[in-house]
């Protein structure tokens, strides 16, 4: 045997382990690589965020303070008044406010027909509507009390008479007879009003 048959398996196995060793040297292996967070996408954290609180109920308004009551509406004109005294306010289409403009009637127009004529118009209609009705009202009432109206006025500034009754004294009664005091006569002497629609009238006048 020669020394070429006895070295050629050996050399054999020397080559090929040399290539064994130069093909795994040549593979490498892609380790891979770490994430990177893009600078426009922000990268998931995985922790939980704060909790956000669910909107409770609302809560009731605070009580406001306690309102100041209402003052009473003022007493509606086609209503009867009540004060007894002296009185020196008339409000229109009262009682008192017929009562006053038949005063102004007797005391402050000097000419006989007219102040006849303004009294007239403050009386019902059946003591005016025809020519027996308001003869009858010249030659009783307004005679009398043409004479007798300067002394039912206690003041004249303001102007003021004095009440001392009135039948009835309240409600919403369709006649009132309102007393008033006088400065020439020992009693009361009465007036009687009366209602028809809104407005008050001059039923009888013993004044």
């Amino acid at each position: 045997m020669n020394v070429l048959s006895t070295c050629l398996p050996g050399a054999l196995a020397a080559v090929a382990l040399a290539l064994s060793v130069a093909c795994s040297g040549s593979q490498t292996r892609e380790t891979p690589r770490p994430a990177t967070t893009s600078a426009t996408e922000p990268a998931d954290d995985p922790s939980p965020g704060p909790a956000t609180a669910e909107p409770g109920p609302t809560p009731a308004p605070a009580p406001s303070p306690m309102q100041p009551p209402r003052p009473e509406p003022a007493t509606p004109p086609d209503r009867m008044p009540t004060k007894v005294g002296d009185v020196h306010d008339f409000p229109p289409g009262t009682p008192d406010g017929i009562l006053r403009q038949a005063l102004h009637c007797a005391i402050d127009i000097v000419e006989e027909s007219s102040a006849f004529a303004c009294y007239a118009q403050l009386n019902v209609l059946s003591n005016r509507d025809t020519d027996i009705a308001l003869t009858h009202l010249r030659s009783y009432q307004w005679k009398v009390f043409r004479q007798r109206a300067a002394s039912y006025v206690m003041a004249t500034s303001p102007f003021t008479i004095r009440v001392t009754r009135r039948d009835p004294e309240s409600g919403d009664a369709k006649q009132v007879k309102v007393f008033l005091f006088s400065k020439a006569r020992d009693f009361p002497a009465p007036i009687t009003l009366q209602k028809d629609g809104s407005r008050w009238w001059i039923y009888s006048n013993s004044l």
